[in-house]
């Protein structure tokens, strides 16, 4: 509260600034004298009222009525003020009608009676709050009836304003046209580190001496005085390791600048935030740069090891083949094994080179068209013809959808699949490979976390009756260069199923098996349905 020393005089003027803040207030007030005739409205009133009263001649009344929640109006016996202008009392919920147009309102109306120093009563002060407003408030901070009771106190004019200051968030303070502090929030105390006692009635030099009267803010001040409204975006303390947003908001009355509202929204830590975002883009701009060598160097191994390196071995195998059809080295047993060796070997290093490019090629640059599975497997099919008709396989392919996707990659992943089904067919049957599809269930999105829940997929199962091989290997075959079985029996380099995990990864789905040895394998694809992701 003030001090003493300001005296009365002080205190009107104090109480006058306050008005002027109320007009700024959402509720509505009003004051009428024991007549009913308005004193007082804010800006609030007169939009709820629907005109401009003049004070000292219209009644409330002229413009609305009060009612009760069964539409019947409060008593009027003249037994109390209240009463005899139709106005409850304490907090009750009432709806008005305007006259003006007929239009009604849920409002909480809460009244008490102003007492005129030494002279008896006065008049009555009103508040009426949107109903919707005071329920949400009850709903969410669950109001005991003491809270009620301490509400109450919000409609004395002083106070209700000095608890909407001290419950912000942001440091509140209003200075007089002289730069004395008229009042300040809790906020504010916790900032700055000063007192509201020490500080009411002070000006800035006073509470700020270290050259106060020089800074940016109190400039800022002085051109609030001249009407001027400033935002500092971003203002860094000269003394606190804090950065603010400010504003500094002129008060008017009758046209008439009698201080200076300002509001310190302390923004320290997004502008801490907002450096250590700095800091990781330009690390993540360094890691870019790394990565885009270590892009062209691939890209440099990439051409070596599609020329440089296959060049020789098709050399080696073209040579050991014509050893071979040298008379007197094809007579030699020894010879001739090791010659084929040479040639086995050098044939498995060249797909393991042509496999090792097709996984480091696999990436989402490519576009997505739409792509008919259908035709991608009777495509991958074809090419296996020959293996199909020498292993008397049966291949049954059920419906499958047009899906978003990268053609040659689709056509890479189904022909891996096919070519391990056919390949790890178990000696004493032939081979039985089905290819179905549904929709991904609800549940079976939810038990994957990483796949986007707002949109749909398909599920692909790829079915044979192979040897199968044990559960707990599930993961260990989608790892490159990771083979469950020696080369002697299976041949191959350890690389298509990890081609194939990239490429249902580049679609934003995933790949996983169910298997049991010595009973077959069924691999599930998951998909994206339609476009509903990055490509």
């Amino acid at each position: 509260m003030y001090e003493t020393k300001f005296g009365h005089h002080q205190y009107m003027e104090d109480n006058k600034t306050y008005r002027v803040l109320i007009q700024q207030l959402p509720a509505t007030v009003f004051t009428f004298d024991q007549q009913g005739i308005i004193t007082f409205y804010n800006t609030a009133a007169a939009e709820l009222l629907g005109a401009l009263p003049e004070t000292g001649i219209h009644k409330f009344t002229d413009f609305m009525g009060v009612y009760k929640n069964d539409g019947s109006k409060f008593a009027n016996n003249n037994s109390t003020l209240f009463e005899s202008h139709n106005i409850p009392q304490n907090n009750t919920e009432v709806t008005v009608k305007r006259h003006k147009d007929g239009k009604q309102f849920r409002l909480l109306c809460s009244s008490r009676v102003l007492n005129k120093e030494n002279d008896g009563t006065d008049g009555v002060l009103v508040v009426l709050t949107d109903i919707s407003t005071q329920n949400q408030l009850r709903l969410a901070n669950n109001e005991t009836e003491t809270e009620t009771e301490k509400n109450e106190t919000l409609f004395k004019e002083r106070e209700l304003f000095e608890t909407v200051l001290n419950a912000s968030a942001d440091a509140i303070f209003v200075n007089d046209k002289n730069g004395r502090f008229i009042t300040l929030n809790k906020k504010c105390e916790e900032l700055f580190k000063i007192s509201r006692k020490e500080t009411i009635g002070k000006s800035y030099s006073e509470i700020f001496p270290n050259g106060a009267e020089n800074s940016d803010s109190y400039q800022h001040f002085l051109k609030a005085l001249d009407g001027e409204h400033v935002h500092n975006v971003i203002t860094k303390s000269n003394t606190l390791d804090y950065s603010f947003e400010v504003f500094i908001i002129p008060l008017f009355r009758n046209n008439e600048i009698k201080g200076v509202l300002t509001i310190v929204h302390d923004i320290t830590s997004l502008i801490k935030v907002s450096e250590r975002l700095q800091l990781t883009n330009r690390i993540l701009e360094e890691k870019n740069k790394e990565l885009e060598r270590s892009n062209n160097e691939l890209a440099s191994f990439s051409y070596i090891a599609s020329h440089d390196l296959q060049e020789p071995l098709r050399k080696i195998i073209t040579f050991a083949d014509k050893l071979l059809e040298v008379p007197e080295i094809n007579s030699q047993p020894a010879t001739k094994t090791y010659l084929a060796k040479i040639i086995a070997s050098s044939e498995r290093m060249r797909q393991l080179i042509e496999d090792v490019l097709n996984f480091s090629r696999i990436s989402t640059e490519e576009k997505f068209t739409k792509t008919n599975l259908n035709e991608v497997i009777s495509n991958v099919l074809t090419d296996f013809e020959h293996k199909i008709a020498e292993k008397k396989a049966t291949i049954n392919v059920g419906e499958l959808p047009i899906i978003p996707a990268i053609n040659l990659q689709m056509r890479q992943l189904f022909h891996n699949l096919i070519s391990n089904a056919l390949k790890f067919s178990a000696s004493s049957r032939n081979p039985v490979i089905k290819i179905t599809c549904e929709p991904l269930t609800l549940e079976e999105l939810l038990n994957h976390s990483h796949l986007n829940k707002s949109i749909s997929y398909v599920k692909i199962a790829v079915s044979d009756n192979g040897i199968g091989f044990k559960q707990e290997f599930s993961e260990k075959i989608f790892i490159i260069f990771q083979r469950l079985h020696g080369n002697s029996s299976f041949p191959g380099t350890g690389i298509g199923l990890a081609l194939c995990r990239k490429i249902t990864e580049n679609h934003n789905g995933l790949i996983y098996a169910s298997s049991n040895e010595g009973k077959g394998t069924t691999f599930y694809i998951v998909l994206p349905e339609k476009l509903g992701f990055n490509s």
